[in-house]
């Protein structure tokens, strides 16, 4: 997620960063799929829009097409959001 790019992870127990989390081990996650949420404002992203699964997966590339596609709605909902609070906020204080 540091590279701004959906993360994969077919087979959690063999990837060497997440095979020893006790807290994936506890609920059995296998499979993970992550496309980060980052405002254009701010350098880190804020959460990130994801898929687990109990069994090991592969992700074809337009599913990770897709997945970048429903974070990149997200994050134009929470900027419109956002936006809209701050109108209000702005009337509110005239």
């Amino acid at each position: 997620m540091a590279e701004n790019e959906v993360l994969v992870i077919e087979e959690v127990l063999k990837d060497k960063r997440f095979a020893n989390n006790p807290w994936l081990k506890e609920r059995g996650i296998r499979f993970y799929a992550g496309a980060p949420l980052r405002p254009p404002s701010a350098g880190v992203a804020i959460g990130s829009v994801c898929v687990i699964d109990m069994e090991p997966r592969v992700i074809s590339d337009r599913d990770i097409a897709f997945l970048q596609f429903i974070a990149d709605e997200v994050m134009l909902e929470l900027q419109a959001e956002r936006q809209s609070e701050q109108s209000h906020a702005l009337v509110a204080g005239s």
